[in-house]
């Protein structure tokens, strides 16, 4: 499952979804978090739909940053 925000989103939509959510923003950030079930190949998928969405930087958070 990839969730954007708290939104469950398809996999096959995920990166125009995101896309439509970077375009006119000057900061091109991303917090990535995953559970401990997700496997690397996945993680790796993810991060090029981000990167083929415009994402300039990608975070790895354990917990979400309003937690800490």
């Amino acid at each position: 499952m990839i969730y954007l925000g708290k939104e469950q989103v398809r996999a096959e939509v995920f990166q125009e979804r995101l896309r439509q959510q970077m375009e006119g923003r000057t900061d091109k950030e991303v917090f990535l978090r995953g559970d401990s079930g997700v496997q690397y190949q996945d993680l790796m998928d993810v991060i090029d739909m981000l990167k083929g969405a415009g994402v300039q930087n990608i975070g790895m958070v354990a917990r979400m940053p309003q937690t800490r």
